[in-house]
């Protein structure tokens, strides 16, 4: 799926201490602990509770390292990330790495659940689609037509014999770095820890003395005040949007958020949050049900185990709201409202 900016969810995290005992029996509190760096050609955040800063800037290093590591894995920028290397043969399949199978495992298990709107071959799709964007301009219609050949799973069987074959992780590459980088924190001793990645967050165990962490929900306008929060323990969360990143030519809206099924970009607006067990399921689904409109979405959201789904969509000028019917009682957040709750900046 297309490298997208997604609509940022902003962390409104808890700020509280704990104290655990060493081996002396003495006390020592944990103390908060955050930094950021880009990453993915987004920023990403670790928040940590550690007992020392050693401990925590010891266990922040490794969680970039991760996050790094597999931007080198998944990246559809680098032409010597593995993944454009394998597609052109230059990395026979046999030597493919973990993560690289697994995603592509996972991705193959959402194009069916999603009906075909997470594809991982896009890749000829999206690099079109960023070149419109740049020039302002929609791209020709024998480019498009090669483009969308050259889409679709069965030519992962042409891998290293089809030059215009690219793959394209960017719906489902910053979730699982997410969660990957949680993993490593907790390896270090620091299990009280949240990731983000743009609009993507990996939560582990509660800060000290609190629920969860507490996430709120980007509205469609992303100038717009958050409305809306979650509160989440060991759980991940996805938001998909284009509110900042789109095509306008001759006065219409195209997103750059695109159905692998035409090569099109979606039309309308819409911003999706995905609350799921596993950072790549909440990213790969947000990406896919921003495809889907909101009534297949709710279907699908319904058949997984364990997810839940909040969609804002502009219909008539008006913000409408579709969500789950276990949105978000299980998170300990606000009472669900009906699926037609406008937002409030339609009143003015």
């Amino acid at each position: 799926m297309p490298i997208r900016f997604v609509l940022a969810l902003s962390a409104f995290v808890v700020l509280a201490s704990q104290v655990v005992a060493d081996g002396d029996d003495h006390a020592i509190p944990l103390q908060r602990y955050a930094r950021a760096r880009p990453e993915m050609g987004v920023e990403f955040e670790v928040i940590v509770y550690a007992p020392t800063s050693e401990a925590a800037e010891s266990g922040i290093k490794a969680a970039f390292a991760r996050i790094h590591q597999l931007n080198g894995i998944l990246s559809d920028y680098d032409e010597n990330s593995e993944i454009n290397r394998w597609t052109q043969g230059a990395i026979p399949t046999e030597q493919t790495s973990d993560d690289l199978r697994f995603l592509l495992d996972k991705s193959k298990a959402l194009h069916q659940q999603t009906d075909r709107a997470f594809d991982p071959t896009m890749g000829s799709l999206t690099k079109l689609w960023r070149r419109a964007r740049r020039r302002q301009e929609l791209p020709e219609r024998e480019a498009l037509e090669l483009a969308r050949q050259n889409t679709g799973l069965l030519l992962l069987e042409q891998v290293g014999k089809n030059a215009n074959l690219r793959l394209d992780f960017g719906g489902i590459a910053k979730g699982y770095a997410a969660e990957e980088a949680l993993k490593v924190l907790e390896e270090h001793g620091l299990p009280h820890a949240l990731v983000r990645g743009a609009g993507d967050i990996a939560a582990g165990d509660a800060p000290p003395d609190a629920k969860g962490w507490v996430v709120g929900v980007a509205p469609l306008n992303p100038d717009d005040p958050v409305t809306e929060a979650l509160t989440i323990v060991n759980r991940c969360v996805s938001t998909s949007g284009d509110a900042r990143q789109h095509l306008v030519v001759d006065g219409k809206r195209y997103s750059h958020i695109i159905d692998p099924r035409t090569g099109m970009p979606v039309r309308g607006r819409s911003s999706v949050t995905v609350v799921a067990p596993h950072g790549w399921q909440a990213d790969g689904l947000a990406t896919a049900f921003s495809v889907l409109g909101p009534e297949r979405s709710l279907k699908i959201a319904a058949e997984q185990k364990d997810v839940q789904l909040l969609m804002v969509v502009e219909q008539d000028d008006k913000q409408v709201r579709f969500r789950s019917d276990n949105w978000p009682a299980a998170y300990d957040g606000p009472p669900r409202p009906s699926q037609t709750e406008r937002h409030p900046k339609d009143e003015h």
